[in-house]
């Protein structure tokens, strides 16, 4: 049970450790580069995002920067991804249900609703759930602080000033920081993203077979 390896603890304060919860971390986005100057311009946006870097790296003061990664709750993926957005907007039809809109208070629990009616859709989140899609992992919801399921997106890196992120911690008062061995569990996959290896050609599967061998 979640109650018996609890996933989060609640911190305060400016001092980052690997596995913590930044609700509103600032990251860089649109940059761009004019051609006649050496000016680069960069717009920076609050995101929910987790702290990657090194728990040792950061309290030794090895690093000027944080390895972030953008987070989605589950029914901002449904609603943002054109795919599982049809899937939804399918299952409410045929169940006389409304999609809800992505301010909804109750955002996370009707496409919760949602999810336990479409294969489809709970196919996709249990993959990434095993780890079949390794370019996401998913963090379980935290009730108490009303925090949901989490999507991490190791497409959305982001190496931001440590101060920026600290200062963003300190800002956001009680947050969350993901115990071990969940804290792990999130490096590894994320570490797993970055070295696989696409092979040139893969291994023939074995095909299933009827007959009985004699």
């Amino acid at each position: 049970m979640i109650s018996d390896w609890p996933w989060y603890e609640v911190v305060a304060g400016e001092a980052l450790d690997q596995g913590d919860i930044v609700p509103a971390c600032p990251v860089f986005n649109e940059i761009e580069v004019a051609d006649d100057t050496k000016l680069v311009k960069a717009r920076m946006t609050p995101v929910p995002a987790i702290v990657l870097t090194q728990t040792c790296d950061l309290v030794q003061n090895k690093t000027d920067s944080v390895i972030v990664c953008e987070m989605w709750s589950v029914g901002k993926v449904v609603l943002q991804d054109p795919t599982l957005r049809a899937k939804a907007e399918e299952t409410c039809r045929k169940e006389r249900l409304t999609l809800p809109a992505s301010d909804s208070k109750t955002l996370e629990r009707d496409i919760g609703a949602i999810i336990d009616k479409n294969g489809p859709l709970r196919s996709h989140f249990n993959a990434i759930i095993k780890g079949e899609r390794p370019a996401y992992a998913m963090l379980e919801e935290h009730p108490q602080s009303g925090s949901p399921r989490w999507v991490v997106s190791f497409r959305d890196v982001y190496k931001m000033p440590k101060g920026l992120v600290s200062k963003a911690a300190l800002d956001a008062g009680k947050r969350l920081r993901l115990r071990s061995p969940y804290r792990e569990h999130v490096s590894a996959s994320f570490g797993r993203f970055f070295t696989r290896i696409g092979l040139p050609i893969d291994l023939v599967q074995y095909k299933s077979s009827t007959s009985i061998p004699g």
